[in-house]
């Protein structure tokens, strides 16, 4: 009956994780199948697994999890996890396990896996740290569901740490990432776009809410939970609008602001307009005078610019004239100079012919001395072959000499080699032996002489290492703070005052304190030795005033004074005093004597003041005076007690002598009474101890011990050395006998080789010389060669003789040529003398022309001057200016005249008298500014309409919406909340600027209270937290999104409003049309109404697992399948 239970409350899924990763996941699910067949156990492995219906569709259907939603998910050597596969449930999914097992790294590989970065969850700053310890990557796989649109979408993130070197040679951590989805490799940003598209908001705290940001949640600004909680509808519109309202509305701000500004000049600038308009009509009147007196002038420059055009008219006709007379005299010169022409004509044809004929008789000539070099070639070639034959006899003469040398070199190769013996002699071969054996076995005496100096080293290490150590206790126990302390904290009264000093000392100059720090006291001051009293006396009488001081510590900063309290009752040393002083620790400090010096009371016994026997920097001696009042005891002689009464009437109130401390005491109620004591025995400042004096004996005594045994180690090690250095030399010395006999036999080895050699090569120079061919053998060859020769030297005499005749006809035309051009030549210079004269006359005309032509180019000059300083220096001439100039030019005015009428303007100019010269500028100026003024305000009263007409547009389009929106949240958060018996509403601040709405979340958890905002001040965790999770219920039925994700959230909240909330929370996100939940708890409450829509995973990881396993489970005698199964019979059990 339990198990039907089970299956029909809920569906459980048990997930468990440990190193032994994929293949121990296996393992596992083999046992859980045997079992599942042997029918053994009890719980859902008795029955078949439970299958969820819904619309008449079985529960693994495609469309049953919603578009976006999560189906699977599987983590590799991520965080804790060496592998893990979780396949949550399409409604609500309860994870639960106890702290610390990795329920929140399930909500860390959502979001890392899907491309979110590790602010998001706040659990890291570097992606690597999500990298499993011991592990360089970890793997994510996300399997999104499509809704039934086709098929799932697989998000892969594979990330591996990187070591890289920077600029500077540093070696930088880094890590690359690799993205899949549906296994083909995509980037980053690509994952981006398809979480956006499916509307999955990891940086909105209404849709993921890690643990570690439940606190930001609750400590949100209303304006901040109004962006998130339009965020996470699912539609941006809303978003959008109100982002364009906010916009709008600064917009709408500034243009009311540019009309104002606008406003406020323009009435200025026309203020200003008027006051000047008196000055601005004197000064116009003067600049239409300067203007007609200027437009004078110009018509003055112009008139002048048109008298110098009709000069230039003149010159040109003129110009014209001496041209047209130097054209005639050209004419004439160009008609004699026709039989010139023709003449010149003639020279040149001939100079034409002439080149070719030339050229002829240069290639007849190349051609002859061709014919002329191949018939001397050949004569060389036939001398050439004579002399071939005539060498015959004596090549064969050196051929058979060349035999016959070649053999007696292999015969003399031969004897040589004959003569060498076989080898090297039987005695060398046998020494060599006996040194190779000698020489192994000193070897292996130096390598049992070094194992033992080895040793004796690593002995001696050892003594080294003793004495060090030895030594270091030795300066420690003889140094005086370190009796100080053992004596204060062996005297029971300050324990664990040694091991915070040590902290104080490692602590003082690394920051951890702001100001010096002094102590303890003891070990701050110095007893000194004074004349007539003995040290260890005047030590006894310090620790005597000083005893309850000694092991306090002083600081001058607040901060410290509760830094070193808490770290001495940290350390155990809690009754160690921190003194705070204020005073300055580079002021220096004199001490006060309230009944006078010692000096002054010499006469009475009294020799000195306890302070005068301490030497301690000022800040110590401040604290002594003022707590231990030193400066008022007084240390006197054996005079001194019979002088008491007077000298407690000076004011004394106590006086040291020898071992008695004589105190005057004085009541409140006006008696006197006087007491002495014996003093206390000091130990801490007169130094010593039993106990440090008889370790320090024992360590000098074992220091000896180890000097005397380092020393017979030396010695050894001294034997040891020269024992090696004496076989190292035996060594050496048998290693170059053998050398020497080595070399020795391997000269007489290469000796033979060399023999070898020689004889091989004389054989082989005989070989070659005698395949040399019997050079008899080619006389036939030549002697018909040389026939062939002499039968071709005869054409090659004839084509010399041709090429001669050729030679001679191409040297006789060029010739002719040559004396036809010489008679041209005589007369073209006949007709040159003939034409002098006429060129005189052509020069006359030319010197004419050039004169005229000068003239003219004068005139040019002058009328572009003129209309150039018309131009430049006068504005151009209007319409009835220019017909004033032309009738000025036909009555020939002079240009005086018009100057005399423009100087009397410009007298009566000079006669307005204007107090701003600048008036028409600044008028003119300011009416423009008016002009822009106008029409930027125009310009800005336009936009201020079309914004106001803009925002209402959206307004209307909004308000309604969102006022919506929050009324719905707001019904079902007050519902919730009347359900757990308190108050909640949900309200929407409005505000003339859109940036100020808001939601207010206002709850009443006490009948006495009323309603108040959520803060994360004000109200508790558990009533946060309850309020939290109530509004997140409350945005299901009107946000879309895939998947909403909440991690511990019932962290605080009281067993009561636990239950309650859990079971709204399983109703509200069961509903049909709401999206996957996980929920992250380290509970499970028994007895809570679960429903087929709810998923438990349970987490069995990390240190948990073994407080939560059987005795024979963790003995190692259970299989992970039998722990697994156990656990579930037992949550079976429960339910």
């Amino acid at each position: 009956m339990k198990r039907g239970r089970e299956v029909d409350e809920a569906k459980r899924r048990i997930v468990y994780s440990d190193d032994e990763g994929e293949e121990g996941i296996e393992d596992d699910q083999e046992q859980i199948q045997e079992r599942r067949n042997a029918g053994a156990g009890a719980g859902p492995s008795a029955g078949p697994a439970p299958t969820r219906m819904v619309a008449g569709r079985s529960a693994t259907d495609e469309d049953f999890f919603p578009k976006g939603s999560i189906k699977r998910i599987v983590m590799k050597n991520f965080m804790t996890y060496a592998y893990l596969e979780v396949k949550p449930g399409p409604k609500l999914n309860l994870v639960l396990g106890p702290n610390g097992t990795g329920k929140s790294s399930l909500v860390c590989a959502l979001c890392i896996g899907l491309n979110g970065g590790p602010k998001l969850v706040a659990r890291a700053d570097r992606l690597t740290e999500f990298v499993r310890r011991g592990a360089s990557a970890f793997e994510v796989v996300t399997t999104i569901s499509s809704g039934g649109e086709g098929r799932d979408r697989v998000v892969t993130r594979k990330l591996t740490k990187t070591k890289k070197r920077n600029a500077q040679g540093e070696t930088v951590e880094g890590h690359e990432s690799e993205f899949m989805i549906d296994g083909v490799v995509k980037t980053g940003r690509e994952v981006d776009a398809l979480v956006k598209s499916l509307n999955i908001q990891f940086d909105n705290l209404c849709q993921f809410l890690p643990q570690e940001r439940v606190q930001e949640f609750s400590s949100l600004d209303p304006y901040a939970l109004l962006r998130l909680t339009q965020q996470a509808l699912g539609d941006a519109t809303l978003l959008s609008q109100h982002q364009q309202l906010i916009e709008l509305r600064k917009d709408d701000k500034q243009a009311q602001d540019d009309v104002d500004r606008y406003t406020e000049k323009l009435a200025r600038l026309q203020a200003e307009h008027e006051a000047q308009r008196r000055d601005y009509e004197r000064y116009k009147r003067r600049q239409d005078l300067l203007a007609e007196a200027k437009s004078l002038r110009g018509q003055a420059a112009w008139l002048s610019a048109a008298h110098k055009l009709e000069a230039l008219r003149a010159a040109k006709e003129r110009y014209l004239e001496r041209k047209a007379a130097l054209d005639d005299a050209r004419a004439q010169q160009e008609e004699d100079t026709e039989p010139m022409r023709r003449c010149q004509v003639r020279a040149n044809k001939l100079r034409a012919e002439r080149i070719p004929a030339d050229k002829k008789a240069q290639d007849a000539r190349m051609k002859a001395n061709a014919c002329q070099k191949a018939i001397t070639q050949h004569d060389e070639e036939l001398q050439r072959l004579s002399g071939d034959l005539g060498s015959l006899e004596e090549e064969g003469r050196k051929r058979l000499e060349g035999i016959e040398r070649a053999r007696q070199g292999v015969a003399r190769a031969q004897a040589a080699l004959d003569e060498l013996p076989e080898g090297p002699p039987p005695e060398v071969t046998a020494r060599l032996d006996e040194l190779r054996l000698e020489i192994q076995a000193l070897q292996f005496r130096q390598q049992e002489l070094g194992s033992a100096k080895n040793e004796a080293a690593q002995r001696m290490q050892g003594i080294d290492l003793e004495l060090g150590r030895l030594r270091a206790r030795i300066s420690t126990i003889g140094s005086r703070r370190y009796r100080l302390l053992q004596t204060l904290q062996g005297a029971g009264r300050l324990p664990n005052v040694a091991t915070l000093d040590a902290w104080v000392t490692a602590n003082r100059s690394n920051g951890t304190f702001q100001g010096p720090v002094w102590g303890p006291i003891a070990a701050e001051l110095t007893v000194r030795q004074v004349p007539g009293l003995d040290p260890r006396k005047a030590a006894q009488y310090v620790e005597t005033t000083c005893w309850f001081w000694l092991g306090a510590y002083i600081v001058t900063c607040r901060e410290d004074e509760t830094r070193l309290s808490e770290e001495a009752s940290r350390l155990g040393a809690g009754q160690c005093k921190v003194l705070y002083s204020p005073h300055n620790p580079a002021q220096p400090y004199t001490v006060p004597h309230p009944a006078g010096p010692a000096s002054r009371h010499a006469e009475y016994g009294i020799m000195y003041t306890v302070d005068e026997l301490i030497e301690a920097p000022p800040m110590v001696m401040r604290v002594l005076v003022a707590q231990c009042g030193v400066n008022k005891v007084y240390i006197g002689n054996e005079q001194a007690p019979g002088n008491l009464n007077h000298l407690f009437r000076t004011g004394m109130r106590c006086v040291l002598v020898g071992d008695t401390e004589h105190s005057h005491i004085t009541s409140h109620y006006g008696g006197t009474s006087s007491i002495n004591n014996i003093l206390y025995n000091g130990k801490v400042l007169a130094g010593g101890g039993s106990q440090e004096d008889a370790e320090l004996e024992q360590l000098q005594g074992r220091e000896r011990e180890l000097e005397e045994e380092r020393s017979r180690e030396q010695a050894e090690d001294a034997t040891i050395t020269a024992e090696l250095e004496q076989t190292e030399a035996s060594r050496r010395a048998m290693i170059t006998e053998g050398n020497r006999l080595h070399k020795q036999a391997q000269d007489i080895i290469k000796k033979r080789g060399t023999c070898r050699g020689v004889l091989e090569t004389a054989k082989r120079t005989l070989a070659n010389a005698e395949r040399v061919p019997d050079p008899e053998t080619r006389r036939p060859a030549i002697m018909a060669e040389l026939v062939r020769h002499v039968d071709a030297h005869g054409p090659k005499c004839e084509a010399l003789v041709k090429a001669m005749r050729v030679l001679w006809g191409a040297l006789k035309a060029a010739g002719l040529l040559e004396l036809q051009l010489k008679d041209v030549s005589v007369q073209l210079e006949q007709l040159k003398a003939g034409r002098e004269e006429r060129e005189r006359a052509l020069r006359a005309a030319a010197s004419e022309e050039a004169a005229a032509k000068d003239a003219l180019a004068a005139a040019k000059a002058e009328k572009e001057a003129a209309q150039r300083h018309a131009m430049e220096d006068w504005e151009p001439l209007s319409e009835e200016e220019k017909a004033l100039v032309s009738g000025y030019v036909q009555s020939k005015t002079p240009v005086s005249e018009l100057t005399q009428q423009a100087e009397a303007k410009e007298a009566e100019a000079d006669k307005v008298v204007c107090r701003d010269m600048n008036v028409m500028e600044q008028f003119k100026k300011r009416d423009a500014q008016i002009r822009d003024q106008q029409a930027s305000l125009q310009e800005a009263q336009t936009r201020k309409e079309q914004l106001a007409a803009r925002i209402e547009q959206i307004r209307g389009s909004w308000l309604p919406e969102i006022r919506r929106m929050v009324a719905t949240i707001n019904d079902s958060f007050s519902a919730n909340f009347k359900l757990i018996g308190c108050a909640g509403e949900v309200r929407l601040q409005e505000s003339e600027d859109y940036d100020k709405y808001a939601i207010e979340i206002m709850v009443q958890y006490r009948a006495s209270e009323s309603l108040t905002q959520l803060t994360g001040a004000r109200q508790s965790g558990g009533e946060r937290s309850v309020a939290t999770m109530l509004y997140l219920m409350a945005l299901q039925s009107v946000t879309d999104t895939p998947f909403r994700v909440v991690d511990e959230i019932n962290q605080g909240m009281d067993q009561y409003n636990e239950r309650k909330v859990f079971n709204m929370l399983v109703e509200s996100a069961t509903q049909p049309d709401t999206p996957q939940c996980f929920l992250l708890t380290p509970k499970l409450l028994p007895g809570l109404r679960y429903t087929p829509d709810v998923t438990v995973v349970n987490i069995f990881n990390g240190n948990a697992l073994e407080t939560a396993l059987p005795p024979a489970a963790r003995k190692g005698k259970m299989s992970t399948a039998s722990i697994i199964w156990g656990q579930r019979a037992n949550l079976v059990a429960v339910a």
